[in-house]
């Protein structure tokens, strides 16, 4: 009787190669948009808990524009991934909460509208200061 263990003829399975291209350049397009978009808010955002707003005067204005932009650019290629564009008013309008892209298309919505608060806020902010300086 021979003895052998079982766990010595395992079968390795996920080393196998992938054929082609998984995804397009417009989905990894669209990720990289998002992930730049969110981050730029959270680094920004630290940045301004660690440091004077002396220290980085355009950090305020440029963190909600950049972010801004590149959420825009994120929903862009989120419509034009549908296939369809007008799919994208059945996404508010009857929403599917169970489906990835409503959930990511409300979130980035919502953060887009922050986003552009923040970015008003601000560019009052610096209005303000700019009729200050000059006008006085």
């Amino acid at each position: 009787m021979e003895n052998t263990i079982h766990a010595t003829q395992a079968i390795v399975t996920l080393d196998v190669a992938l054929p082609g291209i998984i995804w397009g350049w417009m989905i990894t397009l669209n990720m990289w948009a998002k992930s730049i978009g969110t981050g730029v808010i959270f680094l920004g955002a630290f940045l301004i808990y660690r440091h004077k707003k002396e220290e980085m005067p355009n950090l305020r204005w440029m963190m909600p524009l950049l972010s801004f932009i590149f959420l825009n650019i994120f929903l862009l290629f989120t419509l034009t991934d549908l296939h369809q564009p007008y799919r994208m008013v059945n996404i508010f309008l009857h929403p599917h909460w169970t489906s990835a892209i409503t959930v990511g298309a409300w979130m980035a919505s919502l953060f887009l509208l922050l986003i552009t608060i923040m970015l008003e806020l601000v560019s009052r902010m610096h209005f303000q200061a700019f009729l200050i300086r000059n006008v006085s």
